[in-house]
C-alpha cells in the first residue's frame, strides 16, 4: 500500500525538531541518561530517541509525558493558551460592537 505524501509544512517539522533537541539538552543537562528520562516518563527508549530527534509521527501524549519527567510540562500550559492568542482576541473584539440581530417581532395578536 503506497503512502499518502506527508502535506505538514516544513515550519511544523522544523518546531518539533527544535523541540526534541531542547528535550535532550535537558535531560543531558540533568545527568540523566535515555533509559532513566524514559522509565520515568513510562515511555521506550526507541520512542525517547525519536522524540528527542524531533520526529512528527510521535504522539503528542509521548512529548508531554516527557516534558513532566524533566519538570517543564508547566511550559506546555501556555501553548494555545486562548488568553494568548491575539488573533483570536483581536476578532473577538471587533465582533463586540456588532449588534446581534434580533428577531422581527409579529404584532398579528
Amino acid at each position: 500500500m503506497a503512502r499518502t505524501p506527508d502535506k505538514r509544512r516544513p515550519v511544523s517539522d522544523d518546531a518539533i525538531r527544535r523541540l526534541g533537541e531542547r528535550i535532550a539538552t535537558a535531560r543531558v543537562r540533568r545527568g540523566l541518561i535515555q533509559s532513566e528520562l524514559a522509565r520515568r516518563a513510562s515511555i521506550t527508549i526507541p520512542t525517547l530517541q525519536k522524540i528527542e530527534r524531533g520526529a512528527p509521527g510521535t504522539s503528542c501524549g509521548a512529548y508531554a509525558a516527557v516534558l513532566w519527567a524533566l519538570g517543564l510540562l508547566d511550559a506546555l500550559e501556555s501553548v494555545a493558551d486562548p488568553q494568548s492568542d491575539r488573533d483570536a482576541l483581536t476578532i473577538a473584539l471587533a465582533q463586540t460592537g456588532r449588534r446581534a440581530s434580533t428577531p422581527r417581532l409579529d404584532d398579528d395578536f
